[in-house]
């Protein structure tokens, strides 16, 4: 169970919970949480992941966008299949 003061880290978002007040302590009446990020954001990174990588998947042979007709079909239930 949580307790007032604790904290929760996240170390792959970079994302921080504080427990200010739980339900145990306030008999179920509120919770209050203080949330904190990173200074740079996981969609940054992966921005700058990507800028750098398709370069490279791109120089391997891959190709840079998915072409119609292949990927997702949306917009269509999927086919269920049976083991």
């Amino acid at each position: 169970m949580v307790r007032a003061g604790e904290r929760l880290e996240n170390p792959v978002t970079g994302e921080v919970l504080i427990f200010h007040e739980t339900a145990a302590e306030t008999g179920d009446e509120t919770v209050r949480v203080e949330t904190s990020r990173l200074p740079f954001p996981p969609a940054l990174m992966q921005r700058a992941a990507l800028a750098v990588g398709a370069p490279l998947g791109r120089a391997l042979g891959y190709p840079s966008r998915v072409e119609r007709g292949r990927g997702q079909d949306r917009g269509r239930p999927h086919a269920r299949r049976r083991a």
